[in-house]
């Protein structure tokens, strides 16, 4: 019994120090006052960084896996990779990527991925 009382002092006092603590003016106290204070913004088409893009798929059988590696790598270190809207690039097989650093994908188009040969695309 000892014991449960010990937590249950410390459990109130937590309450109560917790309680007692203020936030600064300003400071979003649920996640839609976040989000109203901090909106998502596009960011601006002239960034300074390179814009790279890649042959779409020409069909769902078209696995453009090692087009989209190649424009990666182009993009890697400071660039952007643009997959363009109105366009589908299918992936087919599996991605090494652990060489990204500083790289943004524009991620417009449609990308479907095809896990084998007799899965659906995704």
């Amino acid at each position: 019994m000892r014991i449960s009382n010990l937590f249950v002092t410390i459990g109130t006092v937590a309450l109560a120090a917790a309680s007692a603590i203020e936030l600064p003016p300003g400071v979003p106290r649920t996640v839609d006052e976040f989000r109203e204070k901090h909106s998502l913004q596009r960011r601006a088409e002239d960034s300074g960084r390179k814009t790279f893009k890649i042959k779409a798929s020409e069909n769902d059988t078209d696995d453009v896996s090692d087009e989209f590696v190649s424009g990666l790598q182009m993009a890697n270190h400071g660039g952007t990779l643009l997959l363009e809207e109105g366009k589908t690039y299918i992936i087919g097989k599996p991605l090494e990527l652990t060489f990204l650093d500083d790289i943004h994908i524009q991620w417009e188009g449609e990308v479907k991925v095809r896990c084998s040969e007799d899965m659906p695309l995704y």
